[in-house]
């Protein structure tokens, strides 16, 4: 175990010393754990094509590497793993702030009907033009419109950003319930987008 130890210490002193070998140690070692902590945060498939997995590590790395001084102090590979996943997590909700910011939150689960519909390549980018969300606000129009009242009013509360349990008090139904309702119009939405693609 000492051996353990004492071979993360001198990967951490070689790393604050701006040793380049060192860092593509730690990278080969931990990104794993960086990729793990990435993907456990994402909250929708849209926040995953917005911000890739890949785009999330280079952040995380750009800000460790920016700040070998400190990183270079962690003690144990168990403290380095819960510093990585808080860069990640902070890096995700940074983004995330932007995004809703930027598009009014229209990167929630709403389905376009084309890959290449109105406003799909500035979701991309996360670069909405007014027409663009004014494209995705009538795109959702005509996907929820079919639907009863009480599921217009869930899954817009849902487009809003509102969770399910804020969903459920706000409707009187149970968290469970709610995530059923999502999950079926989900299914519908991405079925009329099939049926619109072929």
């Amino acid at each position: 175990m000492m051996d353990g130890m004492d071979d993360f210490k001198s990967l951490m002193r070689r790393l604050g010393e701006g040793d380049a070998s060192a860092a593509e140690l730690v990278v080969d070692r931990y990104g794993v754990h960086v990729t793990r902590a990435i993907r456990r945060r994402f909250r929708t498939r849209k926040m995953r094509i917005l911000y890739g997995t890949e785009d999330c590590m280079q952040s995380v790395w750009g800000s460790i590497f920016s700040d070998v001084d400190r990183v270079a102090k962690i003690e144990t590979p168990e403290h380095l793993m819960q510093y990585l996943a808080k860069v990640a997590g902070n890096k995700l909700i940074d983004r995330d702030r932007k995004l809703r910011a930027q598009c009014n939150d229209v990167y929630r689960e709403c389905d376009l009907p084309e890959a290449d519909g109105p406003g799909q390549s500035a979701l991309a980018t996360g670069d909405l033009t007014p027409s663009q969300a004014i494209a995705i606000d009538d795109e959702w129009d005509v996907r929820t419109k079919g639907l009863s009242t009480e599921k217009r009013t869930i899954m817009d509360l849902h487009r809003q950003g509102h969770t399910s349990d804020e969903i459920a008090e706000k409707t009187e139904r149970s968290a469970r319930g709610i995530r059923r309702v999502i999950q079926q119009c989900r299914d519908i939405f991405r079925r009329d987008s099939d049926r619109d693609a072929g």
